[in-house]
């Protein structure tokens, strides 16, 4: 039988950005980050990283995921 696997498909951002985070973001758990003037979805780039990220942190959004930013602590 053959399924049919989208593979995540993610965008590397050409110059990183900065946001901050409004709402908690952890291992395996999405949160949301302020960046670009609005409020996104966002995940830890790195899925190895145990650290979350605590509200009022600043982030660097490295790639974007469908309407997902992905981060990593600045």
């Amino acid at each position: 039988m053959f399924f049919n696997r989208r593979k995540p498909k993610f965008q590397m951002l050409e110059e990183p950005e900065r946001g901050i985070v409004d709402e908690a973001i952890a291992p395996n758990q999405p949160g949301r980050v302020k960046a670009r003037g609005s409020y996104w979805p966002a995940e830890l780039y790195q899925s190895d990283c145990q650290t979350p990220l605590l509200p009022g942190e600043s982030v660097l959004v490295l790639a974007i995921n469908n309407i997902t930013l992905l981060v990593v602590k600045l």
